[in-house]
């Protein structure tokens, strides 16, 4: 689903918001089947509703956002990746990508970032904490690592800040058929949909450069200066 931009500058960037629908299916021997709830069930939750907090709370974006749902990640990315490689709106307009992955399970306690400590994306984890605390959300942020098992991948190896949002703390129910609806914590989906809004509405909005510490130069910009042989920063 799309819901478009209305910002005459800022609408032909785009926002993507996903998440996988698949799961592994069952055991061949058994027959048990494994329901995926954490894995990812609860993101998929999470990104409707994202989509029904923007569309209903009559948010007119500056920006453009996508909302997605992956197919395939499970057999290797393959649904975002295709996605990527022949895409509904311009990746080199894509200003940020989200999987969100794993968000029913863990201590409540927030998010991390997988990806947030690179230097293309640290951007992304300072306006969800700056925008967090303005709201007053006692929820941790916490920018980690890279973790290239994710739907935001191939968006982040063709040039779009991308990163994995995954609950803190133990996902102990990860590709066992007990990961089912009995063992999703509504504390966790909680975080993960307040902190996400947190992450993604000044994104949206057009007012990121409040919560950053430095003027942020878009991929495709970087592009258009190389080609017109300028070394000017972007100019709101």
């Amino acid at each position: 689903g799309v819901l478009p931009g209305k910002d005459p500058q800022l609408a032909q960037e785009v926002i993507v918001i996903g998440a996988h629908v698949d799961h592994i299916g069952s055991n061949p021997v058994t027959g048990e089947i494994y329901n995926g709830a954490d894995d990812n069930a609860s993101g998929t939750a999470v990104v409707m509703e994202l989509a029904r907090a923007f569309v209903l709370g009559g948010h007119e974006t500056a920006r453009t956002i996508l909302f997605a749902a992956w197919n395939a990640e499970e057999l290797g990315l393959i649904g975002s990746c295709y996605y990527v490689a022949n895409p509904l709106l311009p990746i080199s307009k894509t200003v940020a990508a989200y999987s969100i992955d794993m968000v029913g399970a863990g201590s409540g306690m927030g998010l991390a970032m997988y990806g947030g400590v690179l230097s293309d994306n640290a951007w992304l984890a300072d306006v969800m904490s700056g925008y967090a605390n303005e709201l007053g959300l006692q929820y941790e942020v916490a920018p980690a690592n890279p973790l290239d098992a994710s739907d935001h991948v191939c968006f982040y190896y063709n040039g779009v800040p991308g990163v994995l949002l995954s609950t803190l703390g133990v996902h102990g129910y990860y590709h066992t058929p007990e990961d089912t609806i009995e063992t999703i914590k509504k504390e966790d989906l909680e975080a993960a949909f307040w902190l996400s809004w947190a992450g993604i509405y000044p994104i949206a909005m057009g007012f990121e450069d409040s919560y950053i510490g430095s003027e942020i130069v878009y991929p495709y910009l970087m592009k258009d200066m190389k080609e017109e042989g300028l070394s000017r920063r972007r100019d709101r």
